[in-house]
């Protein structure tokens, strides 16, 4: 749901919205939800995906990660133990075939 929706929903401006989100949870929601992609894209990278893959999956293009994370994705997936095969994700609506 996007802000102009909830504020509709709401009957509230988005920036009262915003300001709320803010005091209750410490943060504002557009760096709530950062976090929220990084983490995806750190669980996904471990579980073997291709770097553009999650990338495209999670929203957002390799600086973001860097910024938060302090290396690339691929760079990620090669320094930790954890990371398994490289392997596509499925494309959004498709059924993945096994």
């Amino acid at each position: 749901m996007s802000l102009r929706e909830a504020a509709a929903v709401l009957h509230a401006h988005p920036t009262h919205l915003i300001r709320c989100f803010s005091q209750t949870y410490g943060l504002p929601p557009h760096t709530y939800l950062t976090g929220k992609r990084i983490d995806q894209a750190r669980k996904l990278l471990l579980a073997g995906h291709r770097p553009a893959d999650v990338a495209t999956t999670v929203g957002f293009h390799d600086r973001h990660f860097i910024r938060h994370v302090g290396t690339t994705p691929a760079r990620y997936t090669r320094t930790h133990p954890a990371s398994g095969h490289l392997t596509a994700l499925p494309r959004a609506g498709r059924p993945r075939r096994t």
